[in-house]
């Protein structure tokens, strides 16, 4: 199993940002399941259904969510799941930078992080040296 996670720096409407995740991961119409760890709640998809399981994590009390490890403190993290290894960092570079569009059209702050890879500002999305990271990843 590989994860990219996004963490949303500030403050965001939880199931809009769900409701988005799912939709650039082409599971928009998805049901989805809940479940609590702690006081953090948990949105997610089935496995299985799509080209990655999306899942949310957010602080049921409106605080910021303390992630824990190396992930930086933010108001939300949606992580992308997906067994298929071989594939995985190309769809990956699709799948944040179109919720990293979404999130700058809402002026949101937010890093992402593929793997156990460092945490990244995803202030610029879809770019790496000028280029488009789709320009370098064709779906």
């Amino acid at each position: 199993m590989v994860e990219s996670r996004v963490m949303v720096q500030e403050y965001v409407k939880v199931l809009e940002l769900f409701e988005i995740a799912k939709t650039v991961a082409g599971l928009q119409m998805a049901d989805y399941a809940t479940h609590w760890e702690g006081l953090v709640r948990v949105l997610y998809t089935e496995p299985g259904l799509g080209a990655a399981q999306v899942t949310e994590r957010y602080s049921a009390d409106g605080l910021p969510y303390a992630a824990g490890g190396d992930a930086p403190d933010g108001y939300a993290m949606v992580t992308f799941s997906t067994d298929d290894v071989d594939r995985m960092r190309h769809r990956d570079a699709w799948l944040v930078d179109d919720l990293g569009r979404w999130l700058n059209a809402q002026k949101l702050g937010w890093c992402w992080q593929y793997d156990d890879d460092v945490w990244v500002a995803g202030d610029m999305p879809g770019t790496v040296n000028g280029t488009s990271r789709s320009d370098n990843f064709p779906r």
